[in-house]
């Protein structure tokens, strides 16, 4: 029997999620080395893969068998009783027909929606519905029949093989044998399986059950396992499957195996030879849109688009008008009218409900018609934004319409669509979590007994930037070193390696959904998400439905979108006015000067402190600066940033390699920022179509060489038949469009942002109280945010204050002043304070829009349901200072129980009941007579602040203390890193304790210590944590640390020696007899210096190789590094000069750790007076290509400075130092 003869029909792949190790295409790829021209997936109780197989196989001229390893409830599978129905039987699944792919995903979908208890489970009802089209094999050891087989029961083997006969078919049904001697009873098995088979006419098959590849793949595997179990490779007690071989065997074993009955092996071929499935990728399936009677989508779309287009070109141009006659023959020539009309119902009904909508996202504000049907609020025209960017048509493929909305409100717009097409037809999408580099070195590491700080610092060898490869990180020093020096790490790699990628769970996508024209189980299965019974998700991610022709949509919920919504709603409720935000002017000289100022504190995209620099340099005049920013401020684009802004106050000449360059790059002060640019650059210049320059970005972004070489031929051959010199050709498209495409962001995307940020910073600039309160209730759930924005409410000019009863609504309440020389106000919302409900709060404040503002505390005990105010309500109102303007809080915090009681007395008397109860008022109190009581400190009323708001408001308990602090300790907040290593003293009260659990088992903590000038990190080990936990707890506590100060990513933090522990009201009472006490600060009280924005790690959206935005994933980038000028990052003499350490900046930019080195005269590099940090990362990149043992310093004027970085020297690297240094010093 030739190899070629033997198909492997049960594999499991990354996607039985960290049971198999291979991925699909391993799978296809080991089938092809082994000879077979056929292979089969089946996966345990899921279908994530097939789609991903199914393209895999194709791809390499390989059969793909689909399957899927299901579960049979033990009973019915809507059965759940525990130490019963925890036991399910596995049952392989082949799909015959196209029927039996689609019962297949029918059995997957309903063992995950109605089965699932533990695994997911199907039953004989589902298997009798949905048996037609599938092959059946028997399953492992662990199925029904090898599990009667294993007890020699022959009428339980008779009497299910006739149940599966009457599901599946008479000739559907196999015996499935295995060769695994170290297997419990698996020979048994066999044996009773190929006596049975023959007795019952049931042919046997030959599978591996395979959960790996090759042989040697096994110890990976075990890894895995590890992994899924949280368990180590030496514990004796913990599943393993190493006894066996479960890889994909060769034929020739198998034929020594199954020696005895050889049908066994052969019958596989005749399975593979009956399993047809076939997928059509090139058709698409979108829903029809209902359109009037006696009209077709075609003629429909162009409708809705010539309305639209009246309306916002009514003195229309040739240019316009051609550019719309345009757009509509290609997207019905594409066949995508449908879509656009889909697209456009949804968006309109969502701004029909006031629901904020963005601007545009992605590629999609290129099209005109887009812009017509109010699918995107930006005029492509206007703008410079190109079609063919959105929709190809020398690439025909589906329009990627991706949409932002206010995240409130994100699901009331899906719920209209599931409305509108139906349930069964509008599904999220899920995705996969995978093993990144750095997790699986870690998991790995953890597998294998390796401390959890060892792994750390090995993991934390790997660079990171998203999407790092293990690969990529073995290319640095410090990884090659760590691999080649130490046995353990070099296995944990290596095993890395083999589990890098491969998936580890599955959740719900953050914004895709598709839409489908028949109900979405016919092209996937589906299941409910994880931790989540109520939300419904596809067992196939994004890229494979897409490729089935579904239409996907990203529907995304954005919180500036929130924000503004919400801003919208309170300047209609505060001034009657009602703004229509996609009309307000674009040259508004508030919003500019704000920005101009930096000032940008919940302005979208421009909140970062880098981001504020640079406008603050920038200056922005126009709506072009705020694109280019946003298109700029990310990685590999930055560090032109400086030279545009130059360029734009004529401090750096504009220089253009040819004259033709000029219109499409001197709206960007001659720099490429935009994809756009480089289309407009190959259409000029070598005669291409917008449509050709479109491939010919995407070619340079996949960088596949065949590709990019065709392309330069084509672009040098269209320039010089345009007239331009092959030399001019070569030059530009090697020294412009290649380096552009590697950066160059969509204009589209960009204007869409931008105008976002535009639509912000206006609200921010005209109607900031507006504006501020909701931002403050967009994030009223983040603390550490809020108190960030309520100084920013300081800084402009507006009062925060606690709820107040008759004033505060739900949320952040925007108060107008009431008189001229007045305040603005902010109040905090009563669902702010901790302990009180949604409901309780709505049942207040409809009794005060229905009577008025409560006079009295009486008035408000008799209004509001009693059922609220119960005594946990009262004393959280009153404590959060809700009820001040009823009563000194004091009295009534003490006597709170007063109130509740009062309330029971009273009953439940709306104004409405009022006439009714009127006989009973007599038998009420009219007045509660409290006991005389101390009135409340105003540190008393701060500690209740902090305890139900979170944070303190009204004042700050450390206000006035300033000069005292600083005459007694080092204040937080002048710190620098300049003192890291340094031991000092500081005091303060602390804002929150982290506990963290040693390996030995150890209590110690993370102290925030906070000061009247700033927080910091204090380290609190074991021994100081025991000692003083119980202080710190207390709410009066004021600490005096003593300890070292160090640096770490970025911050400083404090490691504690000693901490000592004193009274608040004692340091405020010893501040005043000293006269140290400061009344003035005390009464305006104190802003404290928190981590703002400017320090965060910074969150950009991934873009693919192709520079597509991809929606929904973000990476967090800490502290993108900045090409900032020279001026404000300081050229390396001005780091000397201002006496900063040198070694360590090095060292950071540098970013190698020092390896041995030889005592051969230094390699030294002269560098010019003004050396900015650019050329030192260029130096980096050169230095790394030549390593070896000898070292290398810096000459700066009579300053040598050493580098953590050693080299072999060669004339080339001579002659690479030598230009770079030449191209800084002209």
């Amino acid at each position: 029997m030739d190899s070629s003869d033997f198909v492997h029909l049960h594999c499991h792949s990354t996607y039985s999620l960290l049971e198999a190790l291979p991925s699909p295409e391993q799978i296809v790829l080991r089938a092809k080395e082994l000879g077979q021209k056929s292979v089969g997936l089946a996966d345990k109780g899921y279908t994530y893969g097939l789609i991903e197989f199914y393209k895999a196989a194709k791809k390499h001229d390989i059969k793909p068998i689909l399957g899927l390893e299901t579960y049979v409830a033990v009973r019915s599978r809507h059965d759940k009783e525990s130490g019963v129905d925890t036991k399910r039987y596995p049952l392989t699944l082949l799909a015959e027909t196209k029927e039996g792919y689609e019962n297949l995903l029918q059995l997957a979908t309903q063992a995950s929606l109605e089965g699932m208890y533990y695994k997911p489970r199907v039953d004989e009802e589902l298997l009798k519905k949905y048996g037609n089209g599938l092959i059946a094999l028997s399953g492992p050891i662990g199925g029904t029949i090898p599990q009667a087989a294993l007890v020699e029961d022959g009428d339980r083997i008779a009497k299910l093989t006739e149940s599966y006969k009457s599901f599946f078919g008479e000739e559907n049904l196999y015996f499935e044998l295995m060769d695994l001697p170290a297997v419990s009873g698996q020979a048994e098995v066999n044996q009773q399986l190929i006596r049975w088979g023959k007795e019952l006419n049931v042919p046997t098959v030959v599978t591996c059950n395979s959960h790996y590849c090759r042989a040697e793949d096994a110890e990976a595997h075990d890894v895995l396992l590890c992994i899924q179990k949280n368990a180590r490779i030496d514990d004796p007690r913990r599943f393993s499957m190493r006894d066996s071989d479960f890889s994909m065997r060769p034929m020739d074993e198998l034929e020594k195996a199954f020696a005895h009955v050889p049908e066994a092996l052969e019958v596989t071929s005749e399975i593979a030879q009956r399993c047809n499935v076939d997928f059509n990728f090139g058709t698409y399936h979108i829903p029809r849109f209902p359109v009037p009677d006696k009209t077709d989508e075609v003629t429909y779309l162009r409708k809705l688009t010539e309305e639209g287009f009246s309306k916002l070109y009514p003195d229309k141009t040739k240019e316009q008008t051609e550019r719309m006659e345009y757009e509509l023959s290609i997207i019905e020539q594409m066949g995508f009218s449908g879509y656009f009309l889909i697209v456009q119902d949804f968006i309109n009904a969502a701004k029909e409900k006031e629901i904020a909508v963005g601007p545009g996202r992605g590629s999609a504000a290129g099209s005109l018609v887009s812009y017509c049907l109010g699918i995107t609020a930006l005029d492509p025209i206007e703008h410079g934004l190109i079609f063919e960017r959105f929709l190809n048509p020398a690439r025909v493929s589906m329009p990627d319409v991706d949409v932002d909305f206010a995240d409130i409100s994100r699901d009331e717009v899906l719920q209209y669509v599931r409305e509108k097409y139906g349930e069964d037809h509008v599904v999220q999408i899920c995705t996969f979590g995978t093993l990144a580099a750095r997790a699986a070195v870690k998991d790995v590491g953890r597998a294998f007994g390796v401390p959890f700080l060892e792994m750390n610092t090995l993991a934390k060898l790997i660079p990171e930037r998203p999407g790092t490869t293990l690969e990529e990180a073995m290319e640095t020093q410090e990884m090659k070193a760590a691999y080649d020096s130490n046995e353990t790490y070099k296995k944990i790699i290596d095993t890395a390696f083999q589990l890098e990628k491969k998936a580890r769970h599955v959740s719900v996508h953050a914004c895709g959904v598709i839409i489908t024209e028949e109900p979405t189980v016919k092209y996937t299965a589906l299941q409910k998400a994880p931790k989540d019974d109520t939300t419904i998700i596809t067992q196939s991610s994004a890229k494979p439905l897409e490729s089935l022709g579904l239409l996907k949509m990203d529907f995304l919920g954005l919180t500036n979108l929130t924000v503004i919504q919400t801003t919208l709603k309170i300047i209609e409720r505060t001034k009657g006015e009602k703004i229509n935000i996609g009309t307000i002017p674009v040259d508004n000289k508030k919003a500019f000067r704000l920005l101009q100022k930096g000032d940008t504190t919940g302005v979208f995209q421009l909140e970062s402190g880098g981001m504020r620099r640079y406008l603050k340099q920038l200056k922005p005049t126009e709506f072009e600066d705020i694109t280019a920013m946003v298109s700029l401020y990310r990685p590999g684009p930055m560090e032109w940033i400086p030279s545009f802004i130059k360029r734009k106050h004529g401090k750096e000449k504009v220089k253009y390699i040819h004259d033709d360059l000029m219109p499409i790059l001197k709206p960007t002060h001659g720099i490429g920022i935009y994809q756009e640019q480089i289309l407009e650059i190959a259409r000029v210049f070598a005669g291409y179509s917008l449509g050709e320059a479109d491939l010919l970005r995407r070619a340079i972004g996949k960088k596949i060489k065949s590709e990019l070489d065709a392309q330069h031929d084509n672009f040098v051959e269209g320039a010089t038949k345009k007239g331009y010199e092959k030399k001019l050709a070569n030059t530009i498209f090697n020294d412009v469009i290649m380096p552009f495409a590697g950066y160059g962001f969509n204009k589209s995307h960009a204007a869409g942002y931008a105008r976002i940020a535009y639509e912000t910073a206006y609200l921010k600039a005209n109607y900031p109280i507006e504006f501020m309160s909701a931002l403050l209730s967009s994030d009223a759930q983040r603390t550490d945010r809020v108190m960030i924005e309520i100084d920013e409410c300081r800084v402009m000019g507006i009062k925060v204050l606690p709820p107040d009863i008759n004033k505060s609504l739900r949320h952040f309440t925007a108060l107008p002043k009431a008189k001229k020389d007045e305040e603005s106000e902010i109040r905090f919302g009563l669902t702010a304070i901790k302990g009180i409900g949604d409901s309780s709060v709505m049942q207040i404040i409809t009794a005060r829009e229905e009577g008025g503002e409560f006079e009295s505390i009486e008035d408000f005990a008799k209004r509001v349901p009693a059922k609220v105010l119960n005594k946990k309500s009262i004393e959280a109102l009153a404590k959060a200072g809700a009820l001040d303007s009823l009563g000194e809080r004091g009295v009534l915090i003490e006597h709170f129980s007063m109130i509740s009681e009062y309330a029971k007395s009273c009953g439940d008397i709306s104004t409405a009941q009022t006439d009714l109860f009127s006989g009973m008022e007599d038998s009420v109190a009219s007045k509660i007579e409290f006991p005389k009581t101390e009135p409340a400190s105003l540190q008393q009323k701060l500690i209740w602040e902090k305890e139900t708001l979170g944070m303190y408001v009204s004042n700050h308990p450390l206000a006035g203390l300033r000069k005292y602090i600083k005459k007694k300790a080092q204040l937080i907040g002048e710190l620098t890193e300049k003192d890291a290593g340094k031991n000092f003293k500081i005091a303060g009260i602390q804002e929150g304790i982290k506990k963290i659990m040693t390996r030995k088992g150890d209590a110690m903590g993370i102290l925030f210590l906070e000061d009247p000038t700033g927080r910091i990190e204090v380290t609190l080990f074991p021994k100081i944590y025991a000692e003083i936990i119980s202080n710190i707890e207390d709410p009066e506590a004021f600490l005096v640390v003593e300890g070292a100060v160090d640096m770490r990513g970025g911050q400083l933090q404090m490691r504690a020696s000693s901490v000592k522990c004193t009274k608040l009201s004692r340091i405020i009472k010893n501040a005043k007899d000293s006269n140290f006490f400061d009344e003035e600060e005390a009464e305006k009280g104190l802003t404290v210096s928190r981590k703002t924005h400017d320090d965060d790690e910074e969150e950009l959206e991934l873009v693919d190789e192709e520079g597509d935005v991809i929606a929904g994933e973000k990476a967090k980038v800490e502290k993108v590094a900045e090409a900032e000028t020279a001026e404000k990052l300081g050229s390396i003499t001005e780091w000397i000069t201002r006496g900063m350490k040198l070694e360590k900046e090095m060292a950071e930019i540098m970013d190698i750790k020092t390896p041995s080195v030889t005592d051969i005269q230094p390699y030294t590099i002269v560098l010019p007076d003004r050396a900015p940090k650019t050329l030192l990362i260029e130096l980096k990149n050169i230095l790394q290509k030549f390593p070896g043992k000898g070292r290398v310093q810096l000459k700066i004027g009579d300053q040598i400075i050493s580098l953590p970085i050693t080299i072999s020297t060669s004339t080339i690297l001579d002659n690479e130092i030598e230009n770079v240094i030449k191209k800084y010093s002209s």
